[in-house]
């Protein structure tokens, strides 16, 4: 089974359990508040001399009873909104088919590894103290967006060029047209005091 069918298989049973588990959940928090007291689902027939069932009725009648049901029902549904919301689709962009393989479509280039990367090659320089950077889809085009801090002391000529050869090679690993929007944050310098009134 490939790792995508098998992904699919995972989330489809996986969301099934959830919404189980919200139902039942539903259900244990209605009948914990009362809200079920005159409802009935239906009868079974059961022998009395083969199943003891006096232990489980007298349990009902007691009066924590209420409260186990609504606590057990607000953890299944807690449980079952968690679950349904790990087994979400990750979000941000898909990973873009890698162009020039000779596979077709099978090797594809994640897109937050190429702005990790980005972030990791303009960290590499001793000018740059910090980069956040995100590749993004905006007005139908791809765009690594994001910020650098720098120091104070710095030619943001030099950063400015810095950061606009980061978007080429970004650009040249996505494989497809990469704009970049990238905001440069000046530090303070080190030492440096405020206004003085």
């Amino acid at each position: 089974m490939s790792a995508r069918r098998g992904t699919g298989v995972d989330r489809t049973v996986l969301t099934v359990l959830g919404l189980l588990l919200l139902v039942v959940g539903g259900l244990a928090l209605a009948a914990g508040a009362g809200w079920t007291s005159g409802a009935r689902v239906g009868t079974v027939d059961l022998d009395p001399e083969t199943v003891d069932l006096s232990g489980a009725v007298a349990a009902t009648s007691e009066s924590w009873w209420a409260g186990a049901c609504a606590v057990a029902g607000v953890g299944l549904v807690l449980l079952g909104v968690l679950w349904l919301l790990r087994h979400l689709p990750p979000g941000g962009l898909p990973d873009q088919p890698l162009p020039g393989s000779r596979t077709g479509e099978r090797l594809r280039v994640d897109p937050s590894a190429v702005a990790r990367g980005a972030e990791d090659r303009l960290q590499a320089d001793a000018r740059v103290r910090g980069a956040r950077l995100a590749v993004r889809r905006e007005r139908g085009g791809l765009v690594l967006a994001g910020q650098v801090r720098v120091d104070a002391r710095v030619d943001l000529t030099e950063v400015t060029a810095l950061v606009d050869r980061v978007v080429r090679e970004s650009e040249a690993v996505l494989g497809a047209p990469l704009a970049g929007r990238v905001r440069l944050r000046v530090g303070r310098r080190r030492g440096a005091r405020g206004p003085v009134a």
